[in-house]
């Protein structure tokens, strides 16, 4: 075909022929060979590129082995993961309500669709992003499986995340401060110098790995190393408006150039960037919904410091008086924690609760604290949970408890803790029911993860997030109120009192 198509374009010349690396020899070089001597030429193409090979299931991906996974099925799989993912990222980044953690994230479908059509929710440039940086070398073979596609979004949504903050916080400095070219915000710091020198540097080196045969897993690293050095810079200054916009501006353009050059689509590297659409289309401009979201967000801090200095500073007068103020502030604040940590998130809006700075906490006179404001910024909307119920028991006190459902084949003995969730009384049992119920496939003999369910090993940073959820489950067995040990310190309480040792 390649010789039909060069004799009928014959001033058009082939420079690359690529193929999987089993082409290599002897079907190339046969090729190479019958081409030249038909052609009557000794540089018939002049570079040769073999590919490794794609597995699926520890198995070479093939039609005939039925090993594959065609591109309708994977995009249909992405939301699940991506709901399972919410889940992880919560415990990852430690929700201030402990028992979420074990309550059944139920999917809200409004709230779903409209993420899925946002830029946080697009697994085309998951899959993108696996192939640059998490599969290895192209030379070699590369291993598919949703555990790595998960991972993969993971890291594109911090690349998102960064840019949205980016943009969000160039939006409140222009709106804060002077912005005259005079003006003494204009001159940069020791942070602007140290971001800017790390953008460029980050640009030369991303660029060479690119150069050095395609080599995506480096670039992917200076990469997100440059996004990690924009993203302290932002908190770093989250709360002041002595940063330069003109250093993020150019923070956030080298890394749009990056993501545009290695292929991802608008709808990643244009985060937080307004499309033509969404302006003609706005009700509203940026500033008034931003100024909104400010007023929103005063309105609950003002709110909520009230209560708070009313249960610091009331006094005792009246006893069932006193009672029914502290229950009314306790209710105050029980409804501003949920406006942060349910209703906000899940129109993509995270609420940061501010507090004395910390160049006041050396400071010995209260009076002198500087408070810094409760701000906001932008996060990937997340599934409500699942409904409470509140039932009142024979004394007259509410309970308030969340429905948890668990599918297991085997009977797993329960203990109700004083949220009214339901969870494993044994720690070794925790990775095997629930929500990882045949996640894993195989385990240490303290029921810690080793293996995916597709085989392969579990990753250090998963492993980590997990052992911290074990800890949290543990200190929960502990508040109960009963005596709850693992299988090892419940034996080592038996020889400790004389008793034998049973055998494993």
């Amino acid at each position: 075909m390649i010789q039909a198509v060069q004799e009928r374009f014959p001033h058009h010349r082939f420079w690359v022929h690529a193929g999987g690396v089993d082409l290599q020899f002897p079907h190339h070089t046969n090729e190479i060979a019958q081409s030249e001597a038909y052609l009557q030429t000794s540089d018939w193409i002049p570079h040769w590129v073999h590919t490794g090979h794609l597995h699926i299931d520890g198995m070479k991906m093939s039609k005939s082995l039925k090993n594959f996974v065609t591109i309708q099925e994977f995009l249909q799989q992405q939301p699940k993961q991506q709901q399972q993912q919410h889940k992880e990222e919560e415990e990852q980044h430690g929700d201030d309500d402990d028992d979420d953690d074990d309550k059944t994230v139920k999917t809200n479908e409004q709230s779903v669709a409209s993420s899925h059509s946002s830029v946080w929710h697009n697994p085309a440039d998951d899959f993108r992003l696996w192939c640059l940086g998490l599969s290895g070398s192209y030379r070699g073979p590369a291993t598919f499986s949703q555990s790595r596609m998960a991972e993969a979004g993971t890291i594109r949504r911090k690349i998102v995340a960064f840019l949205l903050d980016g943009e969000s916080w160039i939006d409140n400095h222009v709106l804060h401060t002077e912005t005259s070219v005079s003006s003494t915000k204009k001159l940069w710091n020791d942070d602007d110098y140290e971001l800017f020198h790390t953008i460029q540097q980050g640009k030369c080196e991303a660029m060479k790995a690119l150069h050095n045969d395609l080599d995506g897993s480096t670039f992917l690293s200076v990469l997100m190393g440059m996004i990690e050095s924009g993203s302290v810079y932002l908190r770093k200054h989250h709360h002041r408006h002595d940063g330069s916009v003109e250093v993020m501006k150019h923070s956030l353009e080298e890394t749009r150039n990056l993501l545009r050059l290695v292929g991802f689509t608008p709808k990643t590297f244009h985060a937080g960037l307004p499309s033509k659409e969404s302006v003609a289309a706005a009700v509203i401009s940026t500033e008034q919904q931003i100024a909104a979201l400010d007023a929103l967000v005063d309105f609950r801090s003002t709110v909520r410091k009230i209560a708070l200095d009313v249960l610091r500073d009331s006094v005792v007068v009246d006893k069932n008086q006193h009672q029914q103020v502290v229950d009314g502030m306790k209710s105050l604040l029980q409804l501003s924690d949920e406006l942060r940590d349910k209703t906000l998130p899940t129109i993509g809006i995270q609420l940061l609760d501010g507090g004395s700075s910390d160049s006041s906490k050396n400071n010995n006179h209260p009076d002198n604290d500087v408070v810094v404001k409760d701000t906001w910024k932008l996060c990937p909307p997340k599934p409500l949970s699942s409904p409470e119920k509140t039932t009142t028991n024979p004394t007259g006190a509410t309970t308030t408890t969340t429905t948890t459902t668990t599918t297991t084949t085997t009977t797993t003995t329960t203990t109700t803790v004083t949220s009214g969730a339901s969870i494993p009384s044994s720690l070794e049992e925790l990775f095997k029911v629930g929500q990882y119920e045949k996640v894993f496939s195989k385990f240490t003999d303290d029921g810690i993860p080793t293996h995916n369910a597709d085989g392969t090993e579990v990753s250090k940073r998963l492993l980590k997030k997990l052992l911290k959820k074990r800890d949290a489950h543990h200190k929960k067995l502990l508040a109960a109120g009963g005596d709850y040990r693992t299988d090892q310190e419940d034996q080592e309480e038996v020889e400790r009192r004389g008793g034998n040792k049973h055998p494993k």
